[in-house]
């Protein structure tokens, strides 16, 4: 696949602290993949295990405040674009 083989290009062009962040958020997403497939693959009627249960919520909890504080700010930046269209007549919703 053409994004897989770009992926390298990709990384080198990247600083080492963004490099270290964009591992560290492929990493938690790979984990987040492998809670998902033993969930779904758990027996039926089988109690959860508590400790996996609280392995995954202390894991992911942080993870998505921070994601959600990403995307307030992405949407903070959306909106002072918008904005800025908006001023200069620019129409963006056929774009």
């Amino acid at each position: 696949m053409e994004e897989f083989e770009d992926m390298p290009a990709v990384m080198r062009k990247q600083s080492g602290d963004t490099r270290s962040e964009a591992m560290q958020v492929t990493n938690m997403l790979l984990k987040m993949q492998s809670f998902q497939d033993d969930f779904k693959n758990y027996p039926e009627g089988k109690e959860y295990s508590v400790e996996k249960a609280l392995e995954f919520y202390n894991l992911f909890f942080p993870f998505s405040v921070v994601i959600n504080e990403m995307a307030k700010k992405v949407n903070e930046l959306r909106e002072l674009f918008d904005n800025e269209f908006q001023v200069r007549g620019i129409d963006i919703s056929k774009k």
